[in-house]
């Protein structure tokens, strides 16, 4: 049996059991974010087979061109689902929600040491594409034979910044930035040694600008926004998140 003849086949075996599971299941029943998604019509038109993405890890870098310093992302989780609509070629949606938990970061402003409190909220929920590219190219080129797929996920979140501690003094922040960060995530990767690997996952870098900061509901509040938006705000900015079980 030929490559192809083998991926047709697997194709047709879980197109018949992705449909039959999203023409059987029921609100009531609904246990996973596919079959929740299924119940309630939410799954994209065409859908034949859904494979859920369920507390995934997320972690990753955010780093700061001006200052040439890097805010981690800690303890964070992805959940949504992937949504195959054709398995030859390979061709569907990718949906979710990432969250994480409020951070800190050790910051040097101004000559000082600081520590600076932030939050990172993904505004609305991202919705990406998957399509299958050519074998053996750009990410995929250290294995020709596996199936490559380019995902895409546009991707807006809100940076916060909670507090900032100077001196041991710890100041309370209300600020964050004016509008939402697109980070443009999107990456070649393989079909299964990677994207529904649980071990391996996404893996997705580039970069973003970061707009002005604003502040709200403080003393200072002018004096902080011009002092974060001149430290932080502008193009250039590298990001590195990965997602996996």
């Amino acid at each position: 049996m030929s490559f192809k003849t083998r991926i047709v086949a697997f194709a047709t075996m879980l197109a018949a059991v992705g449909a039959l599971s999203v023409a059987v299941t029921s609100a009531a029943s609904a246990t996973t974010i596919c079959e929740r998604e299924a119940a309630a019509n939410k799954l994209p038109a065409g859908t034949v087979f859904c494979e859920s993405i369920e507390n995934f890890e997320v972690s990753g870098t955010l780093t700061a061109k001006k200052l040439n310093q890097s805010v981690e992302l800690k303890e964070g989780t992805f959940n949504g689902y992937v949504a195959f609509q054709s398995f030859a070629p390979i061709k569907g949606n990718i949906n979710g929600v990432t969250s994480a938990k409020p951070g800190e970061a050790p910051i040097k402003l101004l000559g000082l040491e600081t520590t600076l409190g932030f939050t990172f909220e993904q505004v609305g929920e991202a919705n990406g594409v998957l399509d299958q590219v050519a074998s053996g190219t750009g990410n995929c080129a250290n294995n020709p034979g596996g199936i490559c797929v380019h995902e895409s996920i546009p991707t807006q979140a809100n940076l916060g910044f909670t507090s900032i501690k100077l001196l041991g003094l710890k100041i309370p922040l209300n600020c964050k930035t004016s509008k939402p960060v697109s980070l443009p995530l999107e990456e070649d990767l393989l079909l299964f040694e990677e994207l529904l690997n649980p071990a391996v996952g996404s893996h997705f870098t580039g970069t973003t600008t970061f707009p002005s900061v604003k502040c709200t509901n403080e003393i200072f509040a002018l004096l902080n926004s011009s002092l974060l938006t001149s430290l932080f705000s502008g193009p250039g900015n590298n990001y590195s998140l990965f997602v996996k079980a």
